[in-house]
Order: structure tokens, then sequence, then C-alpha cells
């Protein structure tokens, strides 16, 4: 009876270890992707900064998720960045930032994604907040001004800058003048520079978006 016990005790022991020890392999099977994972996986469309691209150094940052490229000569001159925010169930989400720029402008373009390991998903909707235009502004605009704005969006940029450090993305609102000339005519424009060009006050300030790991969601500060 003693020897049965000791039998039955030891293969139940040896039941729960095999069992450990397949939950081990399955998680090792599928170890949590770093940034450089996630380049490497990143699909050509949302690598998009284009311009007058001089030699670029590449900072690697796979302890905080962050990975740019960025003129040598000129390390604020930054072309592209990838970032990682992790969610609570320790999922990513993945910002890319790209900069397009010209002889006249410079303008960017930003993803905010999700990867499974097959398929890339925008989550931009879910993640972001809503931001009113009127939140850019130091103070507040003249209501033709901010009508102008919004009814031709396509003047209006906005910069997502990512940060190595931290969960906390600067937001910029950006109007190219040269861009502006061919969007707005005449009239609109003798609106729009005295506040646009206005040299003792910005018309634009930062923003900060903090990222949220209880929500998933980023929040304006």
């Amino acid at each position: 009876m003693i020897t049965y016990k000791a039998s039955f005790i030891t293969l139940f022991h040896l039941l729960i270890f095999l069992s450990t020890a397949c939950h081990a392999a399955k998680a090792d099977s599928h170890p949590r992707m770093l940034i450089t994972d996630y380049y490497a996986h990143l699909p050509s469309r949302y690598v998009t900064y284009t311009g007058d691209i001089g030699t670029l150094d590449t900072v690697v940052d796979t302890k905080n998720g962050y990975l740019a490229k960025h003129e040598a000569s000129h390390p604020d001159i930054i072309w592209f960045e990838l970032a990682l925010f992790r969610e609570k169930n320790g999922e990513a989400v993945v910002i890319v930032s790209n900069m397009k720029s010209d002889c006249a402008c410079s303008t960017y373009e930003s993803f905010f994604l999700k990867y499974d390991g097959e398929e890339w998903q925008d989550v931009s909707k879910v993640v972001l907040p809503k931001i009113p235009l009127v939140s850019f502004f130091n103070s507040p605009p003249q209501r033709q001004v901010l009508a102008l704005l919004e009814a031709k969006p396509s003047a209006i940029d906005y910069h997502y800058k990512l940060p190595q450090h931290g969960i906390v993305i600067e937001l910029s609102l950006e109007i190219c003048d040269v861009a502006a000339e061919s969007i707005f005519n005449e009239a609109e424009q003798k609106i729009l520079w005295p506040v646009l060009d206005n040299e003792n006050q910005p018309f634009s300030k930062t923003l900060h978006l903090q990222w949220n790991r209880e929500t998933d969601r980023f929040e304006l500060k």
C-alpha cells in the first residue's frame, strides 16, 4: 500500500512537470517581438520617408522599443521613427512616423498599427483621442481662420514626434506656406497670414499625448 501511494504521488508530480514544460516550450516558440522584429516585418507601404536624404545613422534601442533613422551629420533631422507602446496584455501598438521633404516643405505621415504575426491593422481610431483643431492655438483664433482650416484639411499636417524614452508623444500642427498658397485663394490668404505669420506669437502649440496602459489609449495631457 505504501509503495502504491508513493508511486501515485511520483506519477502525479511527473505529470505536473511535463505539463509545465509543455507550456514553457509553447511560450518559448512565440517569444515577445522586439522593435527590430517589427521593423523587419514592416511592409514598405508604411516606410514613406522621401527627400534629399544624405548618409543616415540608425538608432536601435531594444530596451525602450525605439528605432530611428536620422542624418549622420545632423541628428536632429529624423526621417523615420518606429516606437512600441505596450498594452496591458503585453501586446504592442506599433507607431511609425515618416518625414517627406522637398526644397519648399516638410510634411509627415504617421501610422498607428498592430501586428499579429501575419497581418498589419490600422488602430489609429482606437488608440487616438479626438482633438479639436482649436486645441492647437495659443489663443482663441478668429472664427474665420478656424473655419478656413477646418474646411480645407489638406493644408494641415500633423507631426507625431515619437519618444525614445517615456510614454509621451509630442504632437504639433504644421502648415507649409508654399503649399497653402495653392490651396487658399487670395481673399482667404489675407485672413490667414496675419495669424499664421505672427512672429511675436506662433499660432500653434505642441500638444502631448500620454499612453495609458490601463485603457490602451493615448490621452491628451
